[in-house]
């Protein structure tokens, strides 16, 4: 409801997460534990550019993401 509000789109962390998993690992050695928060944000920043690229502008929302800390 928010998104449709505010023109958002809405990132789901879990999925961009899962998908940095896949790239990080191999077909004979998956990739296992926490993604480094550094490889999520390249992919963040890549749907960003994407959409700049494309001349969409979007309120993003990030959804489904637990911070460790304050960092």
């Amino acid at each position: 409801m928010v998104s449709q509000l505010n023109r958002g789109k809405i990132l789901n962390m879990n999925a961009i997460s899962d998908e940095c998993k896949k790239r990080l690992g191999t077909d004979d050695e998956p990739f296992e534990g926490d993604v480094p928060i550094s490889e999520v944000e390249k992919d963040c920043i890549a749907i960003v550019n994407k959409d700049k690229a494309a001349g969409q502008q979007y309120t993003y929302i990030f959804d489904g993401y637990l911070q460790k800390s304050a960092e």
